[in-house]
């Protein structure tokens, strides 16, 4: 056996190279790792973000509708107060449906309770009833002496 210096040298510089190799590839693949990551973390983060803009998006199209239907509703003398719940509630839940959303049955019904709310003490309630405003001066106009009521602006 014919053990050169340049043998040697080459021999060990290959060694060398396969334990550099060995100690650094470990380091390299948990960057990659790490750098694939945070790439999928981004990715999931983007498809969050989508997904709450449109959960929030369909949210407020639910608050709409809510007042709409809150202000139908309360208008037909038909419909019982747990029927004008039950059929608001179910048009919510057709339009969320329609959007391929789901919310929880609290959720729905507080945004039905609130526009009943709002409706009830906002828009002054059941508008298919007379609102009695007591502010009005009253004119009585009287047809006979019988009649209890004041009389104002009665001919002399």
């Amino acid at each position: 056996m014919n053990f050169s210096l340049n043998n040697i040298i080459l021999d060990v510089s290959i060694l060398g190279i396969f334990v550099l190799a060995a100690f650094s590839i470990k380091p390299l693949m948990n960057l990659i790792k790490n750098k694939n990551n945070a790439l999928n973390n981004a990715r999931l983060t983007n498809k969050q973000k989508r997904i709450d803009q449109r959960e929030i998006f369909v949210l407020n199209l639910l608050e709409q509708a809510a007042k709409y239907i809150v202000a139908l509703v309360a208008q037909n003398p038909a419909y019982s107060l747990s029927e004008r719940f039950t059929v608001a509630r179910n048009y919510l839940l057709s339009i969320a449906d329609k959007h391929g959303m789901q919310f929880l049955d609290t959720t729905i019904n507080g945004l039905v309770e609130s526009a009943f709310q709002n409706y009830k003490n906002n828009i002054g309630g059941d508008i298919h009833t007379q609102v009695h405003d007591d502010t009005k001066q009253r004119v009585y106009l009287d047809n006979n002496d019988n009649n209890d009521q004041p009389s104002q602006h009665k001919p002399h």
